[in-house]
């Protein structure tokens, strides 16, 4: 898994992106009788000219050496011998001129490919590129030509105008495109455009989402060709009903990514903990440490900049072809002191603590009841160190 916590990768992450992050804003057909209001936030074409290195340049030829001045002095023999001398590094002199005549050419040739290759035309950012692409594109759906890696929504009684939603979403797409929807009907419907939106943009790998979003996500996944899952919150609880059946029922080859602060009421971290225990899918999970269900406790600056820190992180996790799967736990924080954010890399989740085995004694007060008066007793085994 590819590292995020050398300090060279966390300046860059920290720093605002070079290219912005533009936001495109459409409309798709999901049923027959219904568009879904979609929102994709992408880093726009110029930025792969900005990556992409075509390599050193091509290396200028070197001219031959310059001949020797003719000498004039001396006997007649000697200067037959110059002569003779004289002629021979003429005829060699030639025939490099000509070798090296016919690598300036070829160089020439090579070096104008190798600025082309630059494209640097596409770093300006000027009206003339920004026509140049909308001739390349034309007409064609700027969601597709994007190519969205992942697909998410919002929670339940929501929609995507949310502050700490956009904050992960616009980070993710500093790394890769991402497309959002919002729809606030009932959960099969939500979940039906999960499956609609994966066949209409064949790009996209991975389904997430935030709370009961999340929720909806794992279940699209079922019956869908997605092997990868981002939950951006999820709720374990609600009231007092479990919710974590979707969760159980994934199967072994689905990679799930929690995204989940050690604050939330809602997926308490030893409850999160016996949960992915129990999954057959395999999880890993980014700890923000203070962060509850909605991200409320912090300010504006640290809700946007470590949560646009965790899509980064996400999109990441997403396009990583092998992940590892003893390396599974991220910690993720605001540092009050140093007025930045600050993580860890992925590393194997801490050994649980042992546990001393617990006694009971249960005796049984009961007047004329059979058993009044008497007692039996029980153990709770306890747990060693790992």
């Amino acid at each position: 898994m590819e590292s995020i916590a050398n300090p060279e990768r966390m300046e860059v992450m920290r720093a605002l992106p070079r290219i912005p992050v533009e936001r495109v804003d459409s409309s798709v057909l999901t049923s027959v009788n219904h568009s879904t209001y979609c929102r994709m936030y992408h880093t726009p074409p110029r930025i792969a000219a900005a990556i992409e290195n075509p390599g050193p340049p091509p290396t200028p030829p070197t001219a031959p050496r310059r001949l020797p001045r003719k000498n004039q002095w001396g006997s007649s023999v000697t200067r037959q011998s110059l002569k003779k001398y004289h002629g021979l590094n003429v005829a060699k002199y030639n025939a490099a001129l000509e070798v090296y005549q016919d690598s300036c050419h070829t160089w020439e040739s090579d070096y104008k490919k190798y600025i082309k290759s630059l494209d640097l035309g596409l770093l300006d950012g000027t009206e003339e590129e920004d026509v140049a692409i909308t001739e390349v594109n034309g007409d064609e759906d700027p969601i597709a030509a994007a190519k969205p890696l992942v697909v998410f929504t919002h929670g339940r009684n929501s929609t995507l105008e949310n502050q700490h939603l956009t904050a992960f979403c616009q980070g993710f797409a500093r790394e890769a495109p991402i497309l959002l929807f919002e729809d606030l009907r009932n959960e099969l419907q939500r979940i039906a455009v999960f499956r609609t939106l994966v066949s209409t943009y064949p790009s996209i790998r991975a389904f997430s989402g935030r709370s009961a979003g999340a929720r909806n996500a794992a279940k699209a996944s079922i019956h869908a060709d997605v092997k990868r899952l981002i939950f951006f919150t999820y709720p374990l609880v609600r009231d007092l009903n479990y919710r974590y059946a979707d969760l159980l029922a994934l199967g072994p080859d689905i990679e799930v990514l929690f995204v989940v602060g050690d604050s939330d009421p809602l997926a308490v971290e030893t409850h999160l903990h016996e949960v992915r225990g129990r999954m057959q899918a395999k999880s890993w999970w980014i700890k923000v440490v203070k962060g509850d269900h909605t991200f409320g406790r912090w300010t504006d600056e640290q809700m946007e900049t470590t949560l646009g820190i965790a899509g980064q992180m996400a999109a990441i996790w997403a396009k990583t072809e092998e992940l590892d799967p003893q390396l599974t736990e991220l910690i993720l924080l605001w540092s009050d002191k140093q007025e930045k954010v600050d993580w860890t890399g992925w590393q194997p989740p801490p050994p649980e603590s042992p546990r001393a085995a617990t006694h009971f004694t249960v005796t049984l007060a009961g007047g004329k009841l059979p058993a009044g008066g008497g007692s039996f007793h029980f153990t709770l085994p306890g747990t060693a160190p790992k």
